[in-house]
């Protein structure tokens, strides 16, 4: 829809509204609207009090009682509508699989920050969102997965430094915490996307620079994953594993210490620090390359060739963080040109 812009009196500049927007969404004559302008000069035009409304009540059905409910399946619908924006999650399931419903509410409350049972009755449970998308801001998220992902690497190379497996322990407890976070995150992002939240709250420049924010995120829930998987493949033969693990504890200092400045550089959107990093990372994905080749071909125990795997792996992440840092930091400039 093209409008021309129009001058009222000496200094006013006025667009008509579309009429079939206007009436979709109740707004009549002396409606409020909010007015927001982006980094690319683009407006956003929002009612107040009516999209807050349509929003809220949104409530997603999941109904399992034509089928024997699956544990599996019904999670992944569960986690689909919560990173949909949805508020409210009615799950209806036969009576006879009550035993399974109750093991999918206690994996989606242990999984998801905040998403509970508040009702259930016979044949149903309805899941509500009691955190508040404003309660945590989205940047300080980030820094917390960033933060924590670093941590379990670090604490990945203390454990088997000094022989502890509690800090190990510690490393898989902590990832439950990055999952739940970057939850949280895609849910944000999503709803960002689809106009129920302010682009502005995810603290980007233009919603341009969001798709490349996503997958940097991801690379760093995979990180934390990686790091759950060694300290887990560690304990499980702790006294065998741990000759061979400790050979490699400097090696994971120096995956860790990438990888931390690989996050740095995109919270900072620092271009140049991306691109003058991404050499020497890209040169410990090569050297770990061929450290898994001789581990095989020596012979030596898959414990060692699985850790260099996923060290090479966490290589990988970090070079697409570094990646994501640059698009974004292109982006940002592309945005701001004019000419």
């Amino acid at each position: 829809m093209r409008r021309r812009i129009q001058l009222t009196g000496r200094s006013t500049y006025i667009v008509s509204l579309p009429k079939e927007w206007v009436e979709a969404l109740g707004l009549t004559r002396g409606s409020e609207v909010l007015i927001e302008r982006s980094h690319d000069g683009s407006l956003r035009i929002v009612p107040v009090g009516v999209g807050g409304a349509r929003r809220q009540g949104a409530r997603s059905v999941l109904d399992f009682r034509g089928l024997e409910l699956d544990v599996s399946t019904a999670i992944k619908l569960i986690v689909a509508s919560y990173i949909a924006g949805y508020d409210e999650v009615k799950v209806l399931y036969r009576e006879s699989d009550i035993d399974k419903a109750a093991s999918v509410r206690k994996i989606i409350e242990f999984s998801i920050l905040g998403f509970n049972v508040l009702e259930e009755g016979p044949g149903y449970m309805v899941f509500v969102s009691v955190v508040d998308h404003r309660s945590m801001e989205f940047r300080k998220a980030l820094s917390r997965v960033a933060r924590i992902s670093g941590e379990m690497l670090e604490d990945v190379a203390r454990g088997v430094g000094e022989r502890d497996p509690s800090v190990l322990e510690l490393v898989v407890e902590r990832d439950q915490l990055v999952d739940k976070l970057y939850l949280y995150m895609a849910r944000q992002i999503t709803m960002a996307m689809n106009g129920m939240l302010e682009p502005g709250k995810l603290g980007v420049s233009t919603t341009a620079e969001v798709v490349h924010l996503f997958l940097a995120i991801k690379s760093m829930e995979r990180v934390a994953d990686h790091a759950t998987i060694m300290s887990q493949r560690i304990l499980g033969g702790w006294d065998a594993a741990l000759e061979e693990a400790s050979t490699l504890s400097p090696l994971i200092r120096e995956v860790s210490g990438a990888y931390s400045e690989s996050v740095d550089a995109l919270l900072k959107a620092d271009q140049s620090r991306a691109s003058l990093i991404a050499p020497r990372i890209g040169g410990y994905r090569t050297m770990l390359e061929s450290e898994a080749t001789k581990a095989l071909g020596r012979g030596e125990s898959p414990l060692k060739f699985l850790i260099i795997d996923s060290l090479r792996r966490i290589v990988g992440y970090s070079l697409d963080i570094l990646e994501a840092a640059i698009d974004i930091s292109m982006v940002r400039k592309r945005s701001e040109y004019r000419g």
